[in-house]
């Protein structure tokens, strides 16, 4: 395949030489008539150097070949001693094919030595170019802010992309820099001359530029002086990288830092108790552990003063006194030094001041707090570690998970897994996981990230609902931040998980009690007077106490409803308190009788709210709104299933409500969340029949209930 690419090359060189040699020997031949005593050789010297350069050695060859024959056959036939010429010819001829081999040789190499060089020159200057263009596409796709300036006006002379997509518009190269930017602080402007005047260079670190009203960004700027060819500065080459999101992000972790200190009563370091009444101090082991006090002897508040350092004392009681002030109230951390036996010891203390309200002036009892030791804290290579540790502590508690999606591929992790209610080491698809988004959860989804696309967002903030392989419908929070590769599309995404479900109930219950409230406060005035009504005596003074004491029983049942959203109550306990205005004065209509029941916190709730809802609608319509009615509260507990039973008698005639009312609906969903719950209404003619069910954990009975007797006559 060489050789057939060739030839047709070395046919051309060859017939070249050929043509030059038939013009020398023209030439000879015009020689020989008009001067036959010229130089025997019709090739010259001139003629194989011109073969030679413009048609290479084969050129040159085919040019001496012809030459040499020509010359000879010319030599021959215009001598008429053929003999002599012979003779002489061949000398003449072998010394011109020597002399013009050597000529072709020289001429030879000097050509291909040209060439060489010429190619070579050629290569490098292809080369640089392709080195220049490398070095644009770098600049030019570069992470930072690229930019050249030149003149005392500053004029842009090179911007890389990020320069325009930072100013937003196509026509930054050929003008000034206070034309993109307006706003240019003067020093900067300042800076920027100096480098190109004086080609020294400089830099600055997180410097605040504010590119259009409200638009507020800070850059670290490396600027660098632009030479000729003279080395003289005439422009400054500036490299700038927005630090916006790190700075911001340091403001937001040093936030996020503060919050987490003030959660560090939950870290069960040291607790401490300074009782104000008394004087007494109580420290738990760890707490005199961490102050170095002895774990045998009681703490006194003098000891507390001495362990102090001298220069923090002053700080740390000023500290106290704002906490201890009604007026402030002060709960803010503080950081002090404690000596020890053993050294310094650095400490960081929370405490919160107990004040009795029931006086006529807030009183303080008790300062309850913590103490933690931070001495290790202070070290920064020890800082990140406990900051971690904290992290997934927290993440824990607050049943969270890191998610990462890596190129359309959701990464699994145990974490993850358990959260949406898989095993930990499973792996589910994610046709099998989108199976398990209810409704239209997924285009949601799909049209919030949208639109934070469109908005060129790369945070994402949204809440959605996942039916977990069990059944359980859960509701889960998901903050992520997709991460996008160089041409801008988004490559990874990573965020975190959590398990919302409990404060979407939380905000469910707030909002039917804060429904509850209002509907309560429009209930009062008839519970009231209703009360006045039923209240009989043979004197105004018994009439007043009678009166009195069914309001305070009132007001005992509002507040042991407003404890037990915090903690279980015994159901004997709530009952009577619920019903114990109806109680008082005359014969007693209300009688109730059950084992002793211990309500958990979300059940007292919702019976308590049951029992009020039922008892207001008996002394608006029922057996409670005539004196000839009675009420009967039984209670029954079979394994864990607690039935309540509200009969009522006597009362006027009974028939049920045409319309559903906001107690109705209250009283039915006060135990429709709780495991097991159910509230059957029968509106009988003769009195109203109730039965709540739920499950409990029943709790044994006590001697004081056996003494006491749990119905009540």
């Amino acid at each position: 395949m060489g050789f057939g690419r060739g030839l047709p090359t070395a046919l051309i060189q060859a017939c070249g030489g050929a043509a030059v040699a038939a013009l020398g020997l023209g030439v000879r031949w015009l020689i020989n008539i008009l001067a036959p005593d010229a130089l025997p050789f019709a090739m010259t010297l001139p003629a194989l150097i011109f073969a030679t350069l413009f048609f290479g050695w084969i050129g040159g060859l085919a040019c001496l070949f012809v030459g040499e024959a020509g010359v000879w056959i010319l030599f021959a036939r215009g001598n008429p001693d053929f003999s002599l010429a012979t003779r002489m010819g061949w000398v003449n001829l072998g010394l011109a094919a020597v002399g013009g081999g050597a000529v072709i040789a020289l001429a030879s190499f000097y050509r291909r030595t040209l060439d060489r060089l010429r190619r070579q020159e050629r290569q490098a200057a292809e080369d640089r170019q392709a080195a220049l263009g490398r070095q644009l596409q770098l600049l030019d796709n570069a992470g930072s802010l690229i930019c050249v300036l030149q003149g005392s006006d500053l004029r842009i002379t090179y911007a890389n992309r990020g320069v325009y997509r930072l100013f937003g518009r196509d026509d930054v190269v050929g003008r000034t820099l206070l034309e993109v930017l307006p706003v240019t602080p003067p020093d900067l402007v300042e800076m920027l001359r100096d480098v190109a005047a004086t080609g020294r260079s400089a830099a600055l670190t997180e410097r605040a530029v504010e590119l259009a009203e409200g638009d507020l960004r800070w850059f670290d700027l490396v600027c660098e002086p632009v030479r000729d060819a003279a080395g003289a500065p005439e422009g400054v080459f500036v490299e700038a990288h927005d630090v916006t999101r790190f700075v911001q992000a340091r403001g937001s972790l040093e936030e996020s830092e503060t919050r987490l200190r003030l959660a560090a009563e939950a870290a069960r370091v040291g607790v401490w108790e300074w009782r104000l009444d008394t004087g007494e101090m109580l420290y738990s082991a760890e707490a005199k552990a961490i102050s170095g006090f002895p774990a045998d002897q009681p703490v006194t508040y003098d000891m507390a003063v001495a362990a102090t350092h001298p220069d923090d004392l002053p700080r740390t009681l000023a500290q106290a006194e704002r906490a201890l002030d009604p007026a402030t109230r002060d709960v803010a951390p503080y950081e002090y030094r404690l000596v020890r036996a053993d050294g310094e010891r650095w400490v960081m203390a929370w405490g919160k001041v107990i004040f009795d309200e029931d006086e006529a002036a807030p009183v303080a009892r008790r300062y309850i707090g913590v103490l933690i030791d931070i001495t290790e804290r202070k070290r920064a290579e020890l800082a990140l570690l406990q900051s971690e540790r904290r992290l997934a502590l927290a993440m824990d508690a607050g049943r969270m998970a890191v998610w990462r999606v890596e190129r359309g591929v959701l990464q699994h992790s145990p974490g993850l897994n358990r959260l949406l209610g898989y095993p930990p080491d499973a792996r589910p698809s994610a046709e099998e996981l989108r199976r398990h988004f209810p409704g239209d959860e997924l285009d949601r989804m799909r049209e919030r990230a949208l639109a934070s696309h469109d908005r060129g967002d790369h945070f994402l903030d949204f809440e959605f609902r996942f039916r977990r392989p069990s059944g359980d419908l859960r509701w889960f929070g998901a903050r992520a931040e997709v991460i996008t590769g160089a041409d801008g599309s988004a490559t990874d995404i990573i965020g975190v998980l959590m398990d919302v479900t409990e404060r979407k109930a939380a905000d469910d219950r707030l909002r039917l009690l804060a429904n509850e409230v209002n509907h309560r406060a429009n209930n009062l005035l008839g519970v009231v007077q209703s009360m006045v009504r039923l209240s009989q005596a043979t004197t105004m003074e018994g009439l007043r106490a009678t009166i009195t004491g069914r309001v305070h029983a009132l007001a005992r049942a509002h507040q042991l409803l407003s404890d037990t959203r915090w903690q279980g109550v015994g159901l004997h306990k709530l009952i009577e308190e619920e019903l114990a205005p109806y109680r008082l004065g005359g014969p007693n209509p209300v009688t109730f009788d059950g084992p002793a029941t211990e309500l958990p916190p979300s059940a007292s709730q919702g019976v308590a709210i049951a029992l009020h809802e039922l008892a207001t609608n008996a002394v608006k319509y029922g057996a409670l709104s005539t004196p000839q009615g009675r009420l009967d509260v039984t209670w029954d507990l079979a394994g864990e299933t607690l039935t309540l039973r509200w009969r009522e008698q006597g009362g006027p005639p009974v028939r049920p409500p045409e319309r559903r009312g906001f107690g109705s609906t209250v009283l039915e969903r006060s135990l429709a969340a709780l495991p097991g719950g159910k509230t059957v209404l029968d509106w009988r003619p003769e009195g109203l029949i109730c039965e709540l069910s739920l499950k409990v954990q029943p709790e044994p009975a006590s001697p004081e209930w056996a003494a006491g007797g749990a119905a009540g006559s």
